[in-house]
């Protein structure tokens, strides 16, 4: 048995310059939970906790 969860982290502007873009970035699958990476990192890591509560109480 295989278990875990997805979470995509979205940030504005953390495209590449070049306009490539890295195949990780096109998800064949939607994920678990996304967290937006718009601000301190305290921010960041509250939407962190946020999922895993989410996670764990679903």
């Amino acid at each position: 048995m295989h278990g875990g969860i997805v979470v995509r982290i979205d940030r504005d502007g953390a495209s590449s310059t070049t306009g490539a873009s890295h195949s990780s970035d096109a998800l064949a699958f939607e994920p678990d939970f996304v967290v937006r990476n718009v601000g301190s990192e305290t921010r960041f890591a509250e939407g962190l906790t946020d999922a895993i509560a989410d996670y764990a109480w679903s």
